[in-house]
């Protein structure tokens, strides 16, 4: 599976506290996250799953970089998020992928 989503912003200044989630329709699974930021403004974020009606913890970040990529073990999900705790500016994703890498 490979899913890359458009860029996406955050317009809204005043959310203290930003997340961009992804829908897959269906359970999937994955192992690998590519974040491509418009700039390299999020320091510090959270990726989280959902699986059986519940947000599951996958990883904590502090990449400051414009492209952050994160292979795990597989794990099979209906959705993914990004819970953004720390940015220096307004933080803008350019590209979203999830992936499920052949190992």
């Amino acid at each position: 599976m490979m899913m890359i989503l458009p860029r996406h912003g955050y317009p809204n200044k005043t959310v203290n506290n930003p997340w961009y989630e992804v829908d897959f329709g269906k359970e999937m699974p994955f192992n690998t996250v590519v974040i491509t930021e418009t700039a390299n403004n999020i320091i510090q974020y959270r990726l989280e799953y959902f699986k059986d009606n519940r947000w599951m913890p996958l990883l904590s970040g502090n990449d400051a970089s414009k492209i952050k990529i994160h292979r795990f073990n597989s794990v099979w999900g209906e959705k993914l998020r990004i819970l953004i705790d720390k940015f220096n500016q307004q933080p803008g994703i350019a590209e979203l992928g999830v992936y499920d890498e052949r190992r």
